[in-house]
């Protein structure tokens, strides 16, 4: 069970926010759902199975090179990761990432199997395409047509 958020937490994220500190141990324990979280540097984000919807992490940077970031089975609906950037492997099983601003979204290294991401937006976005990444994930037809509009598809 998550702690809630304190006027008093929410200034001091704030401050580490401002100050481009880590803020990993402070939300450690905490619900983040709803909160603005827009330009933090999240070294440890590890939340499978949380509800983060509404959060803003607009130009955040989320992991580290050598980390795994888990995300799975996250509730993530009507979130902003407008130029987030996810740093290392991401693990996105099954997660519902449902009506959220992706748009320039750098997360070249992502498992999102399984995943729901319909009304979501990417454009912009650096999200790897594969098969072995994405077997299963959700996506509204328009973000296809819209993703191939360009292409010559034979």
């Amino acid at each position: 069970m998550f702690k809630v958020m304190t006027p008093e937490k929410r200034k001091q994220i704030q401050m580490y926010i401002k100050n481009r500190m880590d803020i990993s141990e402070l939300i450690k324990g905490y619900s983040i759902k709803g909160e603005n979280l827009a330009g933090a540097i999240i070294k440890d984000f590890v939340r499978p199975g949380d509800d983060i919807s509404g959060a803003n992490f607009s130009r955040a940077i989320i992991g580290e090179s050598t980390k795994t970031t888990d995300i799975s089975n996250v509730i993530a609906y009507n979130c902003r990761f407008y130029r987030t950037r996810f740093l290392g492997r991401v693990k996105a099983l099954y997660a519902k990432i449902t009506n959220c601003n992706l748009d320039r979204c750098y997360a070249p290294f992502v498992d999102y199997q399984k995943a729901d991401f319909r009304g979501s937006s990417f454009c912009g976005a650096i999200f790897r395409i594969g098969t072995g990444d994405g077997k299963g994930a959700k996506f509204d037809k328009e973000t296809i047509d819209l993703l191939i509009k360009e292409w010559t598809v034979e």
